[in-house]
């Protein structure tokens, strides 16, 4: 069945399709369009004359002479055993568009490439807002760029002779303050 809610139609080109046939032939031809749309392929209506008719709430005799004059706007084949088919080339032309609009980007998905994270940039660069080179222009102060820092290593950054002490980990704070956690927080029962 089909997934689409919908079915594309064009009032323009309904009204000059349709109109070299009679009233009662363009209700049945839109009720059969609602069907095919439905089925599994697309565009094409298959039944017996008498399934047709129960369906379509037609009488059968009527039925075979409007189906015969649907000839005009589609494909229509009536065999001696009473079996009828109509089919809608627009609607199987425009079924196989989508079939192929999918597999296409199906593909397309499978195929893609994926594009790296890039690195981060060396190069300088500087961002000012606006009101900060307006407030620099009024004080007469000229801007200057911050000086170049080096490039990070891939390591993280490297601390500082002077900061390498403050970053050693007091293992005995450490310990004093996990232990303050446990006294106030009770083991919990299993």
């Amino acid at each position: 069945m089909n997934k689409l809610f919908y079915m594309k139609f064009e009032p323009k080109d309904w009204l000059t399709d349709t109109a070299r046939l009679s009233k009662p032939a363009k209700a049945l031809w839109i009720d059969i369009l609602c069907h095919m749309f439905f089925e599994p392929e697309q565009g094409v209506y298959k039944r017996t004359l008498a399934e047709a008719s129960r369906e379509l709430s037609w009488d059968a005799k009527e039925l075979s002479t409007i189906v015969h004059e649907l000839g005009k706007v589609a494909s229509v084949n009536v065999t001696s055993n009473g079996d009828v088919t109509v089919v809608s080339r627009r609607m199987q032309r425009d079924a196989l568009e989508r079939k192929d609009n999918a597999i296409r980007q199906a593909r397309y998905r499978r195929n893609a490439v994926v594009t790296p994270p890039s690195r981060e940039s060396n190069a300088d660069s500087y961002s000012y807002s606006h009101s900060y080179l307006k407030e620099n222009k009024e004080k007469g102060t000229a801007v200057t760029p911050a000086p170049a820092q080096a490039p990070a290593s891939p390591k993280g950054p490297t601390p500082s002779p002077s900061r390498a002490k403050e970053t050693e980990p007091n293992w005995d704070d450490a310990v004093k303050f996990f232990g303050d956690l446990k006294s106030k927080f009770p083991k919990r029962q299993k």
